[in-house]
């Protein structure tokens, strides 16, 4: 059997990613080699705390021990608002359209693509398919090939 160490808890806290980029802002805590992975592969992330002073507009709304796309949900933010519960944001980065056939024949919508590590190594790459705009609990698994 394979367990996730205990400290893996620490990466599965989605604010992990809120924290890693306030730190890419300071510019001080990273290696231009690490700055410029987390510019090209890290929707900006933010705490909580620090969405009412964000911009107007679209934002991607994670609850920070979601799982599976659980209550992950797109938020038009206009003005000043306050959570009651631990979340985190994201900037919303429109996907392009994808069409796939799935078990009740051809639909159109988005492609979610993660990552999984094992250790400090790359361990599989997953994707899954949802008609709606972020991939939640009833999205398709879609396998992947590599010629």
């Amino acid at each position: 059997a394979l367990f996730n160490p205990p400290e893996s808890i620490i990466l599965q806290n989605k604010s992990f990613m809120s924290l890693v980029y306030a730190l890419y802002l300071t510019d001080q805590f990273f290696t231009k080699p690490d700055r410029d992975i987390i510019e090209r592969y890290l929707a900006p992330s933010y705490f909580e705390n620090d969405f009412s002073a964000l911009d107007d507009g679209l934002y991607i709304q994670k609850e920070i021990w979601g799982r599976e796309g659980r209550h992950v949900q797109v938020v038009q933010k206009r003005g000043d608002t306050s959570e009651l519960y631990m979340v985190m944001y994201q900037d919303f980065i429109q996907q392009k359209r994808f069409t796939h056939t799935v078990d009740c024949g051809v639909k159109d919508g988005f492609l979610t693509l993660s990552c999984f590590m094992l250790g400090d190594q790359a361990s599989a790459v997953g994707c899954r398919f949802s008609p709606e705009e972020i991939a939640g609990t009833e999205a398709y698994f879609v396998p992947l090939l590599i010629e």
